[in-house]
């Protein structure tokens, strides 16, 4: 049927159709924010809102999670009384009667007690139910604007400050798309310690426990705060405490969100994209990781990723055919390292049977070791090599001698296997994004390598340094720019009227069909029923 609706596309008779739907591009943005407790994503989100108003000219809202549990705290009250979650530990002598906002507590008890309610709000309803109801607020915002602004283009940005579980990132990019862009606010953890005693007055007791229980909470509806920053679209580091130190950074980012094509990548993202491109040649069944090494111009040494290594040198790949021993394809693919850990924990099983003659108090006692021991973490019996390794063995292998004073970029952050080869090879600095729980690099090599660089940093060690710039993932579709110049000149760019640099549509795919076969009938061409 031809559009007929009231803000559908309008008639144009123009053969090329490419322009009437690059017109209808939406210029409205969802923006959230993600960092671990006291990284202060809530100035991040006031500089971001500041830049965008005075810029851009946007209007900007935005959206604090806590508020929606302080709101529907009633909900969980229950089962915060009746310990339903055991939650209970962090906060045994709590008036649950009271209304949150009424509770006599101090600062520590109240995160914690937030902590607590949003994670039993995603258990009882669902791990995304605070963006639900973020999207709901977006839609509520958007209905206030001027009726006669339905269904057209409207320079608004929403910021929510600030999500903890990954499905809450899936949603909103579900729904929004290319319109959805994360952020993830580093800041090092003796920094944020600091910040939580000294300005937001927590109980230095109670710190840890906070910092501890905002990372991961053990419960997959709950926080996951390592699984989610990860999926940064942009990573942005918080140390200096004057809030303008985030601007150039931050500028920088919204140009690139914006359109701005005279942006190029700095030589850090492009090794960092490199190490991200690498890691989808591997075929590890337990996760994929890359790494690439750079001097100190930015010259690419070498790229790796984890895969099991094949005889005289390198990595079984999919050009290896019937000859590819991956553990995907070998041993009925079952993980070498898991099975390994199998046998340790049926051994140890077999001891304390034989010792307690009670099958019972026996399996009591194997989930506590299974759950709680560092057994499960062991990585030694694993076949592949890891990323960073292989980077390394590829430089020596090329018979090149430039590892002292490179960088390397990798895709996760380094076991403690790896940290010591890093350092053995002269590396100066390493650059990472996912976290990694089971490294002990921090425990066993505090004196040759630096894992708090801020303000102050050992030139005497290596340093391993959470990476900053844009994340890696949608690097191609950020960089990847339109037109330059215009007739022999470089095209004025206006951020008043700039536009987001991915393009998304106002209308659905079968209203432009619609559009299109209506237009061909406007044309005299034929068209065929169904």
């Amino acid at each position: 049927m031809p559009l007929n609706t009231k803000h559908s596309v309008q008639s144009i008779k123009d053969p090329s159709m490419v322009d009437v739907i690059k017109n209808r591009q939406t210029e409205e943005l969802v923006i959230a924010l993600c960092g671990p407790v006291g990284s202060g994503t809530s100035t991040v989100a006031l500089k971001i809102e500041e830049i965008f108003c005075d810029e851009y000219k946007y209007k900007v809202h935005i959206i604090k999670i806590s508020k929606f549990i302080k709101k529907h705290y009633g909900i969980v009250m229950d089962d915060l009384r009746k310990d339903t979650y055991s939650y209970n530990e962090y906060h045994p002598n709590i008036d649950y009667t009271k209304d949150i906002s009424e509770i006599d507590i101090d600062v520590a008890d109240r995160i914690l007690l937030l902590q607590s309610a949003g994670n039993i709000l995603r258990i009882i309803k669902a791990k995304d139910i605070l963006v639900q109801l973020s999207i709901n607020e977006i839609v509520l915002n958007r209905m206030g604007e001027n009726d006669s602004d339905i269904g057209k283009s409207i320079r608004h940005v929403t910021i929510i400050d600030s999500l903890k579980n990954p499905e809450e990132v899936e949603l909103l990019q579900l729904v929004y798309g290319d319109m959805f862009f994360l952020f993830g606010v580093l800041c090092p953890e003796e920094t944020r310690l600091n910040r939580l005693v000294n300005q937001k007055r927590v109980n230095r007791n109670k710190v840890n426990t906070l910092v501890m229980r905002d990372k991961s909470d053990g419960e997959k509806n709950g926080q996951q705060m390592l699984k989610t920053i990860i999926l940064s679209d942009f990573f942005v580091t918080n140390i200096d405490e004057h809030s303008d130190s985030l601007k150039p950074n931050l500028e920088r980012y919204l140009k690139i969100m914006m359109g701005n094509n005279a942006v190029t990548p700095l030589m850090g993202e492009i090794a960092m994209f490199h190490a991200y491109s690498a890691s989808v040649k591997s075929g590890c069944m337990a996760r994929q990781v890359g790494a690439s090494i750079i001097d100190e111009y930015g010259n690419i040494l070498s790229t790796g990723c984890n895969d099991v290594p094949k005889p005289k040198g390198g990595l079984y790949t999919a050009e290896c055919g019937n000859a590819d021993n991956r553990c995907m394809f070998k041993y009925g693919g079952k993980c070498k390292n898991d099975e390994q850990k199998d046998l340790i924990f049926a051994g140890i099983k077999t001891i304390i049977k034989n010792k307690i003659q009670s099958d019972v108090l026996t399996d009591e006692i194997m989930k506590d070791i299974e759950d709680n021991s560092r057994v499960k973490n062991l990585i030694e019996f694993c076949r592949a090599i890891h990323a960073e390794m292989d980077a390394i063995i590829s430089v020596v292998r090329s018979g090149s001698s430039k590892l002292k004073g490179s960088s390397l970029y990798c895709t996760t952050y380094p076991c403690h296997n790896c940290a010591k080869h890093i350092v053995a090879t002269g590396i100066a600095k390493v650059y990472y994004i996912e976290p990694y729980e089971k490294s002990l690099a921090p425990a066993l090599h505090d004196d040759s390598i630096d894992f708090n660089c801020s303000n102050t940093k050992d030139e005497s060690k290596t340093w391993f340094i959470p990476f900053e710039g844009v994340g890696p993932k949608k690097f191609l579709q950020l960089f990847h720019t339109g037109e330059r110049k215009l007739n022999g000149v470089r095209v004025k760019y206006e951020k008043d009227s700039a536009k987001p640099n991915l393009s998304v549509l106002l209308d659905s795919r079968t209203q432009y069909e619609s559009k299109i076969v209506e237009n061909l009938q406007n044309e005299g061409f034929e068209i065929a029923t169904i």
